[in-house]
């Protein structure tokens, strides 16, 4: 199998930032800087049937004299406007992302602004705070999955996926609205829940109630499949998102 490389013959002589990853997809990527302000190029070696050397050949044309500070903007640019045929992170924009690090030495977990106001969240797509609360002000039923097929935030590294949850949680009823949309207080859900137990027949036994979380009791060695079914059955006779715990 050969190799393909950029148009600046492989590796050059003086790297300032670089990335290997030496496995099923071999690739190498390196950056060099002529001065601390400019870059110079963006070089790479893969081999010969890397998928996405198009977005490689396209994305080292333009950030060649580039500001330091323009290449992470330009990558998420280029990375949205570019089919990665499925791949949820392609190891290339991960690279890219270790690269961007390099140059600017910023930390992961330091916040970033993209413009006055606007939070990035997701590094490894650039998406912002903003963009991710709007798509949570439209959803019917918000959930983390949900904000990832709609934006792709949380589908590479994972390092935003604490923020998330925070901006997710803004957007998620909280457990007396469930049970309030249903038109029961927590003792009458309490109530119902025992004779749910009991018209199931079920050997366990509530132990502690929070909201729609249930903790159950039991002396079964291998409770699981009935609180799997339990909690099954729970969906479809009391339409409440439970979740059940075994007690400890």
């Amino acid at each position: 199998m050969g190799r393909s490389s950029s148009p600046f013959e492989g590796k050059p002589d003086l790297v300032d930032a670089s990335f290997i990853h030496k496995g099923q997809s071999e690739i190498s990527l390196y950056l060099q800087l002529l001065n601390p302000q400019t870059i110079s190029g963006l070089y790479y070696e893969v081999c010969d049937n890397f998928l996405h050397l198009d977005f490689l050949n396209r994305l080292a044309e333009a950030v060649t004299m580039k500001k330091v500070d323009q290449f992470e903007s330009l990558v998420h640019q280029y990375a949205r406007e570019y089919d990665f045929k499925g791949e949820i992170f392609p190891l290339v924009i991960m690279g890219l992302t270790k690269i961007a690090d390099e140059i600017t030495g910023r930390n992961l977990q330091q916040d970033i602004e993209t413009v006055p106001g606007e939070k990035l969240v997701c590094r490894c797509f650039g998406i912002s705070e903003k963009q991710i609360m709007e798509t949570l002000e439209v959803a019917e039923t918000p959930s983390l999955k949900l904000i990832t097929d709609e934006t792709m935030a949380g589908g590479g590294c994972g390092t935003c996926l604490k923020d998330l949850k925070v901006l997710l949680s803004f957007h998620l009823p909280t457990e007396d609205q469930i049970l309030s949309s249903k038109g029961m207080t927590e003792i009458q859900f309490i109530k119902k829940l025992n004779a749910f137990m009991l018209e199931n027949n079920s050997s366990l036994e509530i132990a502690r109630v929070v909201g729609t979380d249930v903790w159950v009791k039991t002396d079964e060695l291998n409770p699981w499949p009935e609180i799997e079914k339990l909690q099954q059955l729970s969906k479809e006779s009391l339409s409440l998102p439970l979740c059940f715990h075994l007690f400890k």
